[in-house]
């Protein structure tokens, strides 16, 4: 694996503000640490560059305006993101889970459709709080905020506005709010699927993975009896006798691993199970009382790297009641297929609701940053800080040839 390097810089600045609602101008000071990384040190570097015009550009901090209290649109939109990413998270996240969770049969697929969709709802009032909480709303608070801050020396008002006072017109919901959570709410309706479509057909829940079950369908059904071998392994011959229900013929099988003559695993213990595949027709309602045995053959461990094939037999008995033709693959499918639709939707929901973000950052008016000696810096991007930066060179006394000779450095 590859070494990754890292790089970083303390960023001491004061960004300048004009209000978007009475045209006041004002300052304050921003100190933030910015990383860069990469698979040289000069990519790290390059990075870090990268990152610190960034932040000299687009760092804000919560501040309204002293004179007529608007948190600006692209302060109020910092506020947001970050809600907004996190709900995505979280809501793709839960989704990704419940596949992990019922994928190999640790939970049943409704534990983990219900799962799946208590996350994806919280990601939806972490994002409607996110769209919906605008502080603009309350100008006359804000302001009282911001004169504290003012008398506290954390703000500088520079200029007073030209207006008496500010609108709220600035943080309601765009289009791109109102998609974003629409489609989470679809996705949160979409994980419960496997809960709903049983109950509105008509499907019986068993006690099998998956627990709907129709003719042509596959089911894996657990015993209570449990198996302890070298790294949970065995090979074993399967029976399915029904002692009650019509005789139909049901294909059996269990686990069959391919045992060496070494093995590298400790001991561990498995349930028992068999895989039980009911043939194509007309059962719809049918209920069948099952007894399952199973002649297992598996390593069992006899101290350092030695082992055994030890003989167990196994025994369970259960009770399933066939749905309609293809109901379990079908109840399989919708569990999958809402899953994957609630991961996609967290990033669709994710990219909408930023995109709405990025539009409200995009209405507040330029800002400026101010050096130690209150002069303005170029922050629109690192085009601008490149010929600021060039501009020093030439101040520091540097003629084009030694500058040429500095720049062929930098990039060995």
């Amino acid at each position: 694996m590859g070494t990754t390097y890292n790089a970083s810089v303390e960023l001491d600045f004061v960004k300048r503000h004009v209000c978007c609602g009475c045209d006041a101008e004002y300052q304050y000071h921003i100190h933030r640490k910015v990383t860069g990384s990469g698979g040289t040190q000069a990519a790290a570097e390059a990075s870090l560059e990268v990152a610190a015009v960034k932040a000299l550009a687009n760092e804000v901090d919560q501040h309204p305006c002293p004179h007529c209290g608007l948190l600006q649109p692209d302060m109020l939109a910092s506020r947001r993101g970050g809600l907004f990413v996190g709900a995505g998270v979280i809501a793709g996240a839960a989704a990704i889970t419940g596949l992990i969770m019922a994928g190999p049969d640790l939970t049943r697929i409704s534990t983990s459709a219900i799962f799946a969709s208590l996350g994806v709802v919280l990601g939806l009032l972490l994002a409607l709080k996110a769209a919906f909480t605008n502080p603009n709303t309350n100008m006359i608070q804000l302001q009282e905020e911001s004169q504290r801050k003012v008398d506290e020396g954390i703000v500088e008002l520079i200029s007073e506005g030209s207006h008496a006072a500010s609108t709220d017109r600035f943080g309601g919901l765009a289009g791109g709010h109102i998609v974003g959570l629409a489609v989470l709410g679809i996705a949160a309706l979409g994980c419960v699927t496997p809960l709903v479509l049983p109950v509105v057909s008509g499907w019986t829940m068993n006690d099998a993975y998956p627990a709907v079950v129709g003719s042509g369908d596959t089911t894996r059904v657990y015993f209570t009896q449990k198996i302890r071998s070298l790294d949970g392994m065995w090979n074993g011959m399967a029976s399915a006798n029904i002692v009650e229900g019509e005789q139909i013929g049901i294909s059996v099988r269990t686990k069959q691993d391919s045992i060496g003559n070494e093995i590298d695993g400790d001991t561990s213990t498995r349930q028992m199970y068999v895989d039980l595949t009911f043939p194509e027709g007309d059962y719809a309602g049918r209920k069948f009382r099952i007894d399952l045995n199973v002649d297992a053959t598996f390593p069992e461990a006899r101290g350092g790297d030695a082992f055994v094939m030890a003989n167990g037999n196994f025994r369970h008995t259960t009770d399933l009641k066939l749905s309609g033709g293809g109901a379990g693959t079908t109840y399989r499918n919708a569990w999958v297929g809402g899953q994957v639709f609630a991961i996609i939707a967290a990033i669709i929901a994710v990219v909408a609701l930023n995109k709405a973000n990025s539009a409200l950052a995009a209405q507040a008016n330029p800002t400026e940053v101010v050096n130690t000696d209150g002069e303005e810096e170029p922050t629109d991007g690192a085009e601008e800080y490149e010929e600021y930066e060039d501009e020093e060179y030439e101040d520091e006394g540097y003629d084009d040839a030694e500058y040429d000779q500095y720049d062929e450095y930098e990039e060995e």
